[in-house]
């Protein structure tokens, strides 16, 4: 990915191409063509590139047949006429206007259609045992297999009768293996099984012992045995909310193992669409996209998996199968569940461990080779675009990432950790990819709960982890059958609650208006973050398959959770709580992101690595060239097995001069079962003797910085101290050396920190206003350039350093300097001499007066209007001597309407002095503040800081403020589901209620103007 050029007029004006983009929701295919292009509109209008299409029937009444058969009829006709007809009018108008839409490969999630066959649906295996003794012949049936839990779930759980159907009659023996317990018999368990392990040598394939009516004929050996019979069949897994072709069609989830099945259903879907939508590929229609990978087998299997296991691990997996079935491993949804995974028979000596990892890397080379690069390829052949969310799946999900063209990543799976956010950034980073995706705002049963703070805090945490395209989940069409506010498929009284996610951002939004400005901020971020190549020194070797789905540990904004003061958590949310028992994987990405939390503290730029990528790279002195970067070290922490050829190729980095860090004991054997004596004494040579002679190796992931650092792996960023709430990201482009740094704090704070560019000019770029400002203060040594940042609550600052005349600028001082225009200004308040040094050598020095005190605003009326469920609207006024949130007060508990806070302030002359500035600081307020004093209406405020500088616009004497703030819908659905009958039912019993209202402190704050130069 060669860099791309930057520049600060084009930063002004971003391209279309930066704007993010959302998730379009449609009712099934009850859509018509007149809303959908004044939905359009309403994105163009609103700052969006465009939307993702997702046609579906997620939040429709479940009995839609018996409430209006003309509508359920409607609503099915996914892949027919009227669905190509409607998307064809959204990509013609779309072109008009320069936007771009992505389409979903079908409906629902995860992939598949109703023309999906039984042959061409998700494959899996399951197994029976038997127990029999020896010294005489067995003739008889095959053992059967039990009613897995997941399909005895679906009895009684009604979401899981959606996703699931059970089809026992479907399925075939594929193998018939024996083998003798170790101690006592075992047995075949889905829930809570006990490991049983079983003799090595005993192990036998008794498959063509079994006759053509599918009768086992065998001579047992002396002792105790057991038969194990296992049966491919359907999964019978379903897409969740498909619309289908037909009303009365079944829907099935594709084989994700085999080629053939994805390559049929996107011929139908794309390659046979009507010849009028192709012109739109690759312009208006840019990509399709693969949503969550929730794939639900008990076993995972596909119809050719033994001779491909074979082919690629170098021997037969068939009588080591009774140790690779493990319950819940392969179902994404028990996986999370259950707790401490372990297999109902295992192998002595770690051998089963082996088998299983030979077993889980076929699983993942099958689901990339042929599913991920079977989208990819036809994609290319026919214009388009392949984006895909690769979690979930046990695969290597950077190379799932790398083979697609766009990898998404999303806030709710895993909490939102930055960590697990960081593998899609890092696959972009490793593989060459230009774009990276993110589903974005989306936290389980945080419905009408984003505000725009969060929202920035959201997005800034998506940009410091490798995003630079965000799509907002979501935007769904405003159908007229719904109820206030609205169709939103995620927060529907036709839904469980534990079904409801945000976000909603139509014109139901109340903070609809801002979203210009709001998506402005965003464009501003993305096309500095689209531009040129990410730059990164330091890999984290990453050998997991998949990433685990849980919290691990607590950051703002996991699970939507920003602080103390936000609206709890509610229990059992998807993703929210942080998992307290964790098992190894879990235990292993916890120390894992740690470790890139104690090195991004120090200013060092990580990227998660596999070992593909490590293979493929190549060497120059000191430095690993992989993708777009160039990794000056790599850290294998806790990795207890590698290849021979990883280890080869570590060696081979150290030898060059690349830092090679172990964490914990160096990695002493090879992954998988094959030649695995041999190749563990060879791993374990290596390894240690990298160890011994590069002096390498730790016990704590703390100490690693500190190693880099003596090996002269320098940081991307310098601090004077550790800066564990500062991340950043860097971007290198023909011209300019792009940063962005965000605070994870509640508080400000203003840090120094250095950057290697001395022959560059700092310049700070304003992503709200688009504005390009030489830094006002900085220090040149050392071969950095040192200044000083301050960020606000949740802060973030954007710098570019780029080539230019140093212009005259403050080199010491105490206070934060500013430029404005041609002068160098500072702002004071305490009385004292203040000296500070210029670059050119000038010492000025300034005697500052104390400045008049802070004057604190208690006393205001409130204005606002409650509006009941039956539509009622009752005006309500408060006389208040002090602030409080909202769900303090009584009248306003379950208030959403915005509210006006008016005050009279009578002003001294000494708060006018000439060279005084005046800030209205509104402390904190939830969620956006319109401000107008004395008919000057100023900028909403949506984030911190909450002030405004009124010195023009106050007066000596008597003196108007007039405060408008919007909060979210949360509180006054609430209380609709308390009292608003079925149309709101999917609140009832909510208790997490939002902070509401200007909360203040509200304070008028004088600071003098010391211009400096």
């Amino acid at each position: 990915m060669a860099p791309a050029s930057f520049s600060f007029e084009t930063f002004l004006h971003p391209p279309r191409s930066a704007r993010p983009m959302v998730r379009w929701w449609w009712p099934g295919t009850d859509v018509e063509r007149e809303e959908l292009l004044r939905e359009v509109h309403d994105l163009d209008e609103a700052g969006f590139l465009g939307g993702e299409i997702q046609a579906f029937m997620v939040g429709c009444p479940k009995d839609l047949e018996r409430r209006s058969p003309a509508r359920w009829q409607r609503s099915h006709r996914f892949m027919q006429p009227h669905y190509y007809q409607m998307v064809r009018a959204v990509l013609d108008e779309a072109a008009l206007r320069g936007m771009q839409f992505d389409l979903t490969i079908c409906s629902g999630w995860p992939a598949g259609n109703s023309s999906v066959t039984k042959a061409d649906s998700l494959k899996m295996l399951l197994m029976g045992a038997k127990t029999v003794k020896g010294g005489r012949s067995y003739h008889g049936r095959l053992p059967r297999f039990k009613r897995p839990l997941i399909y005895a779930a679906s009895h009684f759980i009604g979401l899981v009768r959606e996703m699931v159907t059970y089809m026992p009659e479907d399925f075939r023996p594929v193998a018939v293996v024996a083998g003798r317990p170790v101690a006592k018999p075992g047995r075949v368990r889905s829930f809570r099984p006990t490991t049983t392990l079983l003799e090595t040598e005993s192990l036998i394939d008794l498959t063509d012992h079994v006759d053509e009516k599918g009768a086992l004929h065998w001579d047992v050996p002396e002792g105790i045995w057991q038969i194990f019979a296992f049966y491919s069949g359907p999964s019978g897994g379903r897409p969740l909310g498909a619309a289908r072709e037909k009303p009365d069609a079944r829907s099935l989830v594709l084989d994700h193992f085999a080629s053939e099945p994805i390559q049929k259903h996107l011929e139908q879907h794309f390659g046979q669409a009507p010849d009028s939508l192709k012109p739109h590929f690759g312009h208006a229609l840019r990509a399709f996209f693969t949503d969550s990978l929730e794939l639900m087998p008990e076993w995972t299997w596909t119809d050719d998996f033994l001779g491909e296991f074979e082919q690629r691990r170098g021997y037969d997996l068939t009588p080591y199968l009774p140790v690779n079935y493990v319950p819940g491993r392969d179902n994404k949804y028990l996986s999370v569940i259950m707790s401490a995974l372990r297999p109902c028979f295992d192998l002595e000596g770690g051998l089963g461990e082996r088998v299983r990892q030979d077993f889980e890397q076929t699983v993942s080379d099958l689901f990339t080779e042929r599913f991920v690069q079977a989208m990819t390829d036809w994609a290319e052949t026919h214009g388009l675009r392949s984006r895909i969310q690769a979690y979930g799946v046990r695969a290597d999900t950077l190379k799932a990432y790398g083979i697609a063209h766009i990898p998404e990543t999303e806030q709710l799976y895993a909490g939102g950790m930055l960590d697990f956010l960081r593998l899609a950034g890092s696959a972009a980073a490793i593989y060459d990819k230009p774009l990276v995706t993110a589903e974005s705002m989306v936290w389980s049963q945080r419905d009408y709960l984003t505000t725009p703070l969060k929202w920035k805090v959201a997005a800034d945490r998506l940009f410091v982890a490798g995003v630079n395209q965000m799509i907002y989940h979501g935007f769904p069409y405003q159908h007229p059958d719904f109820p206030y506010p609205g169709y939103q498929p995620f927060s529907s009284p036709y839904i469980p609650k534990q079904m409801c996610f945000s976000s909603n951002f139509s014109r139901a939004n109340p903070f609809w208006e801002f979203f210009p400005r709001m998506n402005a901020y965003v464009t501003r971020c993305q096309y500095a973050l689209q531009s040129g190549r990410p730059v990164a020194n330091v890999g984290l070797y990453y050998p997991l398959f998949n990433y685990p789905d849980a919290a691990l540990k607590r950051e703002e904004l996991i699970g939507g959770l920003l602080d103390e003061n936000d609206a709890p958590l509610a229990r059992r949310a998807v993703g929210g709580g942080i998992k307290k028992t964790l098992d190894d994987e879990e235990r292993w990405a916890l120390g894992q992101a740690r470790l890139a939390d104690e090195l991004a503290a120090r200013g060092y730029s990580t990227v998660h690595i596999n070992a593909e990528r490590l293979l493929a790279a190549t060497i120059d002195p000191g430095q690993l060239v992989i993708g777009a970067t160039r990794l000056e070290a790599i850290v294998l922490s806790h990795v207890t097995s590698i290849t021979v050829e990883v280890a080869r190729k570590l060696r081979e980095a150290a030898e060059a001069g690349v830092c090679v860090v172990f964490v914990g004991q160096p990695p002493d054997r090879q992954p998988g079962l094959h030649n695995y004596l041999e190749n563990d004494a060879r791993v374990a040579e290596i390894t240690h003797s990298i160890a011994e002679r590069f002096g390498g190796m730790l016990e704590d992931a703390a100490a690693a910085p500190g190693l880099l650092a003596e090996r002269g792996v320098r940081p991307g960023v310098t601090f004077e101290a550790p800066q564990p709430s500062i991340h950043s990201i860097h971007r290198q482009t023909e011209g300019a050396d792009i940063y962005f740094l965000r605070h994870a704090g509640s508080e400000p704070v203003t840090v120094w920190a250095g950057f290697p560019h001395p022959d560059r000019v700092p310049t700070v770029l304003d992503p709200w206003s688009g504005a390009t400002i030489p830094a006002a203060h900085y220090q040149v040594q050392s071969g950095e350039v040192r200044l000083p940042l301050e960020f606000s609550a949740y802060g973030s600052v954007l710098l570019a350093f780029v080539p230019g005349p140093e212009p005259l600028h403050v080199v010491r001082c105490d206070p934060p300097v500013a430029r404005e225009g041609d002068r160098l200004v500072a702002y004071v308040s305490k009385a004292g001499d203040y000296a500070f040094g210029l670059s050119d050598g000038a010492r000025p020095l300034h005697h500052v007066a104390a400045a008049p005190a802070p004057l604190q605003i208690d006393e205001w009326e409130l204005s606002t209007q409650l509006r009941a469920y039956t539509g009622n609207i009752t005006p309500l006024h408060l006389e208040l001597d002090t602030l409080q949130d909202w769900r303090e007060i009584s009248q306003l508990k379950y208030s959403s309407n915005k509210g006006v806070y008016s005050t009279r302030v009578l002003l001294h002359g000494r708060y006018l002095q000439q060279g005084l500035r005046l800030t209205l600081d509104l402390g904190r307020v939830c969620d956006v503040a319109e401000v107008v004093v004395n008919g000057r209406r100023f900028e909403p405020l949506l984030s911190y800081p909450f002030a405004v500088d009124i010195t023009d616009w106050v007066r000596v004497g008597d003196n108007e403020i007039k405060i408008t703030v919007t909060a979210t819908l949360r509180n006054q659905l609430v209380q609709y589901g308390r009292l608003g009958g079925a149309d709101w039912k999917q609140f009832r019993g909510r208790r997490e209620l939002a902070p509401s209202g200007l909360l203040g402190p509200v304070t008028l704050v004088p600071e003098w103007r010391v211009e400096i130069v």
